[in-house]
C-alpha cells in the first residue's frame, strides 16, 4: 500500500480520500481541524483520520511521518506552509487549489 496524507476534509478532500482508499492500493491519513469533517471522512470511506492544524508545522510533520505523498486540499493560503514541510521531508506534495490547473504546483522528491 501506498501512504499518502491528504491535508483537508472538505469536499474535495473527502472525495480524494474516498477515490484513493477505495482502490485498496493507498493507505490514506487524512488530516483537517475540524472533527466533523473528519467524522463525515471516516464515515464515507476507509481512510484514517488525524486532528491537527494545517499551520502547525509540527503538526505536520508528524501527519507527515511515513507518508510517500501529501495532497493538499486547503485554501490556496495553506499551501506555501504545506509544502515547505512536505520538501523537508523530502516527499511529494500535490496542492489542490481554487486557483485554475494552470497554477497548480507539484513537486516531486530530490
Amino acid at each position: 500500500m501506498y501512504p499518502v496524507l491528504i491535508v483537508g476534509a472538505g469536499k474535495i478532500g473527502t472525495a480524494a480520500a474516498a477515490f484513493l482508499a477505495d482502490t485498496g492500493d493507498y493507505d490514506v491519513l487524512v488530516a483537517d481541524i475540524d472533527a466533523a469533517s473528519l467524522k463525515r471522512v471516516s464515515e464515507s470511506c476507509s481512510a484514517t483520520t488525524t486532528q491537527i492544524a494545517a499551520n502547525d508545522p509540527e503538526a505536520l510533520n508528524l501527519a507527515m511521518k511515513g507518508r510517500q505523498s501529501v495532497l493538499s486540499a486547503m485554501s490556496f493560503a495553506f499551501n506555501p506552509g504545506i509544502t515547505r514541510r512536505s520538501t523537508s521531508s523530502k516527499i511529494a506534495a500535490s496542492n489542490w487549489s481554487p486557483k485554475p490547473p494552470s497554477q497548480s504546483t507539484l513537486l516531486l522528491p530530490r
